[in-house]
C-alpha cells in the first residue's frame, strides 16, 4: 500500500488537472479571499462601533434621569420602566450586537471559534467602545442631533417621554415669555402653555430667564394653564454646572 500511495497521488492530481483543463476552471486569485476577509473584519468593526454608541447613549440617558423624581411620580418600578427605558437604542444595541456576531463567524478564523466566545467578544468590543465614546462626551453631541428631529426625539429620548406627561404634573420646554406671575413656556411638542408661578420654588436655578430651557413638576389646571410647584434645570448637567460655579464663587 505504501508503494501505491505515490502512484494514486499522481494520478489524483493528474484528473484534477484535466478537470480544470477540461471544465475551464479559473483560480480564484489570493487577493479575493484577503479582500472579503478584510470586508468581513471592517464589517465586525463598524457593527461593533455602532452597537457601541448605542450603549453610550443609554448610559448617558440613564445618568440624566432624575430619580429622586421619578421616585416622586411614578409608584412602581413597573410603571416607571415604561417612561424611563431607552427602547430604541437598547434594540439598536441587541441588532448591531447581533450583525458583529454574523460578521464575525464568517472571518477566516472565526468558523472554528463557538456561540459564546463569538457572543461575548461582540459584547465587549461594543462595551468598551460605548464607554470611551460616553467618556468623551460624543454621544451628547449624538443625542442632540437626534433630539433635533421632531417625531423621532419622542421615540429616541427617555428624558423626553417623562417630561411630557401633563397629566401626571410633569412638563418641560422653553420660557418664551416672562411675566410677573406667570410664563409663556413652549413645550416639548411646541405647544404653548400659561404657566402660574406664584407658588413655585426655584431648584438649582438662580433665576428664571427667556429662552431657558426648563422642568416643572406642578399639576395641570387645563388644556392651556398649568400651575408650577418646582422649577428645575431642563438637564442635569446644567443642574451640576451651576452648582459648580455657585461653589467656586463661595470660596472665593
Amino acid at each position: 500500500m505504501l508503494f501505491l500511495k505515490p502512484k494514486i497521488m499522481k494520478d489524483l492530481s493528474k484528473n484534477i488537472v484535466e478537470t480544470i483543463k477540461k471544465e475551464k476552471i479559473i483560480p480564484v486569485p489570493k487577493w479575493h479571499f484577503l479582500l472579503k476577509n478584510y470586508v468581513v473584519w471592517g464589517l465586525f468593526l463598524i457593527s461593533s462601533v455602532i452597537g457601541g454608541i448605542a450603549f453610550s447613549i443609554i448610559l448617558l440617558q440613564l445618568s440624566d434621569i432624575d430619580w429622586e423624581i421619578v421616585r416622586r411620580t411614578h409608584s412602581g418600578a413597573g410603571e416607571w420602566l415604561m417612561i424611563i427605558a431607552p427602547y430604541f437604542w437598547i434594540i439598536i444595541l441587541i441588532l448591531f450586537i447581533g450583525i458583529a456576531c454574523h460578521n464575525f463567524r464568517h472571518t477566516s478564523k472565526g468558523y472554528k471559534s463557538g456561540t459564546f466566545l463569538i457572543l461575548g467578544t461582540s459584547v465587549l468590543v461594543s462595551l468598551i467602545a460605548g464607554s470611551i465614546v460616553f467618556a468623551t462626551g460624543i454621544s451628547r453631541n449624538i443625542e442632540t442631533l437626534g433630539n433635533a428631529i421632531p417625531y423621532f426625539r419622542e421615540i429616541h429620548s427617555p428624558r423626553m417621554r417623562f417630561w411630557m406627561q401633563e397629566n401626571r404634573g410633569l412638563m418641560a420646554g422653553v420660557i418664551e415669555e416672562l411675566l410677573q406671575d406667570e410664563i409663556r413656556l413652549r413645550n416639548l411638542r411646541d405647544k404653548l402653555w400659561n404657566i402660574d408661578i406664584r407658588d413655585a420654588e426655584l431648584i438649582d436655578i438662580p433665576r428664571l430667564e427667556l429662552k431657558q430651557r426648563i422642568g416643572i413638576l406642578g399639576e395641570k389646571i387645563d388644556n392651556t394653564h398649568f400651575k408650577a410647584h418646582e422649577i428645575r434645570p431642563w438637564q442635569k448637567q446644567m443642574m451640576r454646572n451651576f452648582i459648580l460655579e455657585k461653589s467656586e464663587r463661595n470660596n472665593s
